[in-house]
């Protein structure tokens, strides 16, 4: 149960800490006091989300605490799953900083709050002020039956493969998908991939063709300079071959005379081989130039076809091409093993199918047979609720399709009065019909689930007088397993709690403060009174409120 709770610089509390008590603690006060802005703090435990438009006080950051007891209540799986040590106390904290941003603790053990909401729905059911409409919504009226029912298990089992069939479906989709888009792109792949094929690539063949065709294209100008180098060097009686000689021969005399010049000399000797080398390169540069007028062809023709192909494709390389080669080959295989794919694509969404469709059909059968339990209990509160002659008829049809809690199509039919025709709850229930069923339905939940406490905001919303005082047996009846915070606007429920807390605002200065203050015997008498009457309360109004306090 919730023993303890701060909230700090949210909406108009500026500080507030409150102890709770086991059984019905009822919170009344003025609208607008801030009774629903505590149910908002919260549903910060809960994982709702927020920024920062909740601060009170935008220069610091806001934060909620609670501590429940949870000694009576098996949390093992959810501690070892943080690797928390079991205890009998439990603080939950969330923190909204001046920036916005929000941070869950437990323990003081940061969590995501995925992890914060699954901690928070083991410890808390919180029914909002407009949660009477859900139970107009087929929805909630399934998970009223399978909470009832004990279907979690089955639910949990369906869910997992709900979601792989979902998947699997998808997967089927977009094979099929892909098949189509690649059936009509196959023929054009093919016929790309092919030219490429034919075209026999090799990586960096074009660079070397390149060099070979500027060679080939250009060979009667390179022997012709060849020629000129060779002439020039050896075929004149002038050639810088036999002036080398002479220069080597005149140099070598006049070191006969001079030993400096024996360097020099030695130098031009090493210049005379390095020269003669190098014109016998040019020889064999000049023997080896070939007119092939042949093979330039085939060069050409050659080099053609890949520029073409690289202007096709809009790349500059023939790497590039060799990759777009295979890739297009991959594209063509996979379109080939689509076929495969997709018949084992239809198989497991089939599997899935099946599976569901068993799983759907044990839930179906729980349910039919929980039904007869639920309009029973909820015909019974009625009665307690002053509508004795109210029915309900809950008729639940199984379909084809599936959907995330099976393949149930429930329709529940209401009727407030004897001799009215059953219909649709929207279309017949009025505000305080609504109330009523609402509150049959969620004693029915609570009672089947092991849920530490139960919080309802204006569940009385429509009724007044002797329903309202039968509202407030019900939710006493639910506090004896269960600990309820009940917000409400009734005296007759006001009148059932264990404990009666009283939110007022106070303005001082600019400012408006939300203040909460747990009322002693003769503080509620008073707080009831003005409930049943004015402020200040008549003395009837008071003596009437000590006789609601009394039959509690």
């Amino acid at each position: 149960m919730l023993k303890h709770l701060i909230v700090h610089n949210y909406a108009i509390i500026e500080h507030l800490e409150l102890e709770f008590a086991p059984g019905l603690n009822t919170i009344t006060g003025e609208t607008g006091a801030g009774k629903s802005i505590l149910l908002g703090a919260l549903g910060l435990i809960l994982g709702n989300r927020a920024d920062s438009k909740v601060l009170y006080d935008e220069a610091q950051k806001c934060y909620v605490e609670a501590i429940f007891d949870v000694s009576s209540f098996d949390l093992s799986d959810l501690y070892t799953e943080l690797d928390l040590e079991v205890q009998s106390e439990l603080t939950i904290r969330r923190e909204i900083s001046v920036q916005g941003k929000s941070r869950a603790f437990i323990e003081d053990s940061p969590v995501n709050l995925e992890i914060l909401r699954k901690f928070a729905r083991r410890l808390i059911d919180l029914h909002e002020q407009f949660d009477t409409l859900d139970i107009q919504e087929p929805a909630f009226q399934l998970l009223a039956i399978d909470a009832i029912a004990g279907n979690q298990e089955l639910l949990r089992g369906y869910s997992k493969i709900y979601e792989d069939w979902t998947k699997a479906k998808k997967c089927l989709r977009d094979l099929e998908d892909a098949a189509k888009q690649g059936n009509k792109e196959q023929d054009f792949n093919q016929y790309l991939w092919k030219e490429l094929d034919e075209a026999n690539l090799v990586a960096g063949e074009q660079e070397e063709m390149e060099k070979e065709y500027e060679i080939l294209s250009h060979a009667s100008e390179i022997q012709e300079k060849l020629n000129q180098v060779l002439s020039i060097a050896n075929d004149s009686e002038y050639s810088i071959q036999s002036q080398l000689k002479e220069l080597m021969l005149a140099l070598r005399d006049a070191a006969q005379y001079d030993s400096n010049l024996q360097a020099t000399q030695e130098r031009l000797t090493e210049i005379m081989i390095e020269f003669k080398d190098s014109i016998d390169d040019v020889q064999r540069s000049n023997d080896q130039v070939e007119m092939d007028p042949e093979r330039l062809e085939q060069l050409q023709d050659r080099l053609q076809l890949i520029y073409k192909l690289q202007k096709k494709h809009q790349v500059l390389t023939v790497d590039e091409l060799v990759t777009i080669r295979e890739n297009l080959n991959d594209s063509l295989q996979t379109v080939l093993h689509l076929e495969t794919d997709i018949a084992n694509a239809k198989e497991r969404v089939i599997d899935c199918e099946n599976e569901l469709l068993q799983i759907a059909t044990a839930l179906h059968n729980k349910r039919i047979a929980t039904i007869p339990k639920i309009s029973d209990n909820i015909h019974a509160g009625l009665a307690e609720l002053a509508m004795p002659y109210a029915q309900l008829s809950i008729e639940l049809e199984q379909k084809e399709n599936f959907t995330p809690t099976g393949n149930d199509q429930i329709k529940v039919l209401f009727a407030a009065n004897k001799g009215s025709k059953l219909n649709l709850i929207k279309e017949v229930a009025s505000g305080g019909e609504l109330s009523r069923l609402a509150l049959c339905f969620q004693s029915a939940i609570a009672g089947a689930l092991a849920l530490p406490t139960l919080i309802f905001d204006e569940i009385d919303s429509g009724v007044s007088g002797d329903v309202a005082d039968k509202m407030g047996i019900i939710l006493k009846k639910l506090s004896l397993n269960h600990q309820v915070l009940a917000i409400t606007h009734s005296p007759q429920i006001a009148a059932r709690g264990s404990s009666h807390f009283f939110v007022s605002k106070e303005v001082i200065g600019p400012k408006t403060y939300t203040r909460v203050k747990l009322l002693q015997a003769t503080e509620r008498v008073d707080a009831i009174a003005v409930m049943l009457s004015t402020n200040p309360p008549s003395s009837t109004a008071i003596e009437h409120a000590r006789e609601l306090m009394n039959s509690n």
